[in-house]
């Protein structure tokens, strides 16, 4: 037996065909909230594969629970199961697909395993994470340029250390330019005198306290990334633990060859976006030698001190598949 699932809050909208009944497939109605025990019910009447056309995000729920009751399910993109142009039902529309998908005829969305979806969904909420900060970045840049403090002219970088000393500085209610300069890196490239002119503003109060809004936005923004790259490199262990290979069996694998412990592989890591190449040197064998590294990724910097190299492998490849 297949069913067409067709989900639109609060409603589920089933069509149910089984080969050998000669009536027409039926409709079945279910409440959204209540998936389990519509996967309790497909499993109780039968039901092996469901197609489902993604909608939203009212999909992810009901795909979830019944995969985990062990149905086949088929997530499908409505742009290919398109129906004649005409009057349109729920029910037209999960009886046409039921057809579709009892004649073969869908072909499945990719979906990540049960072991990478973790992964890919902690990924996304950080990619979101750092836009958001980004706005607030903006947001200082805005209330710099009002209070005509040139900053962002004089550093490459807002948020960079000098920036933020400066910013910092600034919130915390110092007006002095020879101060505020002080606060410059060894780094910059920008001279005392030039900083130090840059900062001669006019520090209204209700600029700086603009600045100061954005400023603690941004360092929550901050706190939660970091929150998040430890779920990330949790779940990079957890992925590292059960491959063939990982560090549970490496112990037991003896000795590499020469050939082994020279062998390199470079990747773009998915977080800070640059090349990475890993590899066994012959000097110490556990750890590899990472080159063009950002030093902004706080999860290559955590996996740098791993004993196998083999979960930076399992980024790469999820970092490929996004």
């Amino acid at each position: 037996m297949s069913v067409r699932l067709f989900t639109r809050w609060p409603c589920l909208r089933l069509s149910i065909h089984d080969p050998y009944a000669r009536s027409a497939p039926s409709p079945v109605s279910f409440t959204s909230w209540l998936a389990g025990s519509l996967a309790r019910w497909l499993a109780a009447v039968g039901i092996t594969t469901v197609a489902m056309e993604s909608t939203g995000v009212y999909w992810i729920p009901v795909f979830e629970i019944l995969e985990s009751y062990g149905l086949e399910v088929l997530l499908v993109n409505a742009r290919g199961v398109k129906n004649v142009p005409g009057r349109k039902t729920d029910v037209s529309d999960a009886q046409w697909i039921q057809k579709l998908h009892e004649h073969g005829l869908l072909r499945g969305s990719f979906r990540p395993s049960e072991e990478i979806s973790p992964l890919r969904a902690y990924l996304r909420v950080r990619e979101r994470l750092v836009e958001s900060a980004a706005s607030h970045i903006q947001h200082m840049h805005k209330a710099l340029m009002q209070m005509n403090v040139q900053l962002q002219h004089v550093v490459s970088d807002v948020a960079g250390v000098t920036g933020m000393r400066i910013i910092r500085a600034i919130v915390a209610g110092e007006r002095d330019p020879d101060v505020l300069s002080a606060f410059r890196d060894a780094r910059c490239k920008s001279s005392i005198d030039t900083i130090r002119a840059a900062l001669c503003g006019n520090y209204r109060p209700e600029h700086v306290f603009a600045l100061q809004q954005a400023l603690e936005l941004y360092d929550v923004y901050q706190t939660k990334m970091a929150e998040c790259d430890e779920e990330i490199v949790r779940v990079l262990r957890h992925l590292n633990e059960r491959r063939p290979g990982g560090s549970g069996e490496s112990a037991s694998q003896g000795p590499r060859s020469e050939s082994q412990a020279k062998e390199r592989t470079e990747f773009r890591c998915p977080i800070c976006l640059v090349h990475v190449a890993r590899g066994r040197s012959d000097s110490d064998p556990r750890r590899g030698s990472v080159s063009s590294a950002s030093p902004g990724c706080r999860v290559r910097q955590r996996y740098e001190s791993l004993e196998d190299s083999q979960a930076l492998h399992l980024l790469a490849d999820t970092g490929a598949q996004e």
